[in-house]
């Protein structure tokens, strides 16, 4: 029995193989990493709404699963995602607001000097993550409220019980 002699391949290589031929390239110029560095809290925490919408099916399984067992878990797994999004790997969809996969080309990989401020940022971000996920549970909470709402107003109101026809009544 001879086992399967292929060579590993990388990952990263082979996500921008496709990325390539389909035409998801993203080019990386000067500017790039300094839009990343100066995006505002807002703009920073919208990302990270669009972070925790696109993998809500992952994130609740982890946390419900007891795979993660600390906030700290949750914050690592969308500082990972944002690093991945700082140097041009990921970005998101302008109509979904979905995560895509990008083959980065020009200016990347990002120096060692830029790479430290881009960790800077990111590892600083986590007052902004667990603010968007507080954001995305309330308005969870109001949506489910107002659809109970909605519904108990279109629900039928119960009717009494109709006079049946005893057994006394029907004649053999």
């Amino acid at each position: 029995m001879t086992k399967n002699k292929q060579p590993k391949r990388d990952l990263l290589e082979d996500i921008f193989t496709i990325c390539e031929r389909d035409g998801s390239i993203n080019n990386i110029g000067p500017d790039y990493y300094k839009d990343f560095l100066n995006m505002s809290d807002k703009a920073l925490e919208n990302v990270i709404t669009c972070v925790i919408n696109d993998r809500v099916d992952e994130i609740n399984e982890s946390i419900f699963s007891g795979k993660w067992k600390s906030e700290e878990d949750i914050f690592k797994y969308i500082k990972n995602i944002l690093e991945i999004i700082a140097v041009g790997i990921m970005g998101l969809n302008e109509k979904t607001g979905g995560l895509v996969f990008y083959k980065p080309v020009g200016n990347y990989p990002p120096d060692e000097e830029t790479k430290e401020e881009l960790n800077k940022k990111i590892n600083g971000s986590t007052p902004i993550i667990r603010e968007a996920f507080f954001k995305i549970i309330n308005k969870q909470m109001k949506n489910q409220k107002q659809e109970s709402e909605n519904a108990d107003k279109t629900a039928e109101k119960p009717q009494p019980p109709k006079k049946g026809v005893s057994n006394e009544n029907i004649l053999l």
